[in-house]
């Protein structure tokens, strides 16, 4: 699957940059674009999913230095969501983690892409990183809907959706950061307040 996504992304792109006098046809482009990296991600996250229930280990033990990947990640997320706000908080160094940098990717790109698809329009999206005695702490914090007290748990169970239906997604992000997260040896947690945000950490 992901070779005829790949082809699709990249011709839709480059239809994009090359429409610049047709503005209907390059929006067109765009969204044929902005679905075959939707479909790509949607790809990846099962991917991830059908290896773990298989048994696999995706434990690794390279280096990962996340506040280099977090800003190129804000970055890429920022421009997908000219609509919302990001801002990233982190001291000027961190030690480097464990794990494995295009999982962490995906974990990042999942919190981030989701803080800003479910927060109001204009809202803020804060990511934040922490050294903690031996971990380091990373908070992705919008100021979206919230969840319902007592459903904290319930988010991060495959196929459930997030806020509300007219939303496109298929449930399957949030069970896949943490499947990731817990597979790479670290944990996640949300925090949550009905009508003022949430904290995944």
């Amino acid at each position: 699957l992901r070779t005829p996504i790949t082809s699709i992304y990249a011709g839709a792109e480059l239809l994009r940059r090359r429409l610049v006098d047709d503005p209907a046809t390059r929006e067109l482009a765009t969204d044929l674009a902005d679905e075959a990296n939707r479909l790509h991600r949607l790809v990846e996250n099962l991917l991830v999913l059908s290896r773990v229930e298989r048994g696999a280990d995706l434990r690794r033990d390279d280096p990962v230095l996340l506040h280099h990947l977090a800003r190129r990640v804000l970055a890429y997320e920022a421009e997908r969501w000219p609509g919302a706000r990001f801002d990233m908080e982190t001291p000027a160094t961190l030690p480097a983690v464990t794990g494995d940098e295009s999982y962490a990717e995906q974990i990042l790109r999942n919190l981030l892409s989701n803080a800003a698809k479910y927060g109001p329009p204009g809202g803020r999206v804060r990511l934040q990183l922490e050294h903690v005695d031996d971990e380091v702490l990373l908070r992705v914090l919008d100021d979206g809907p919230g969840f319902e007290p007592g459903t904290e748990e319930r988010v991060f169970e495959l196929f459930r959706r997030a806020g509300t239906q007219s939303q496109p997604g298929e449930g399957i992000g949030l069970a896949h950061v943490r499947t990731l997260v817990r597979s790479l040896g670290g944990d996640i947690t949300l925090r949550s307040e009905l009508g003022v945000g949430s904290t995944f950490i």
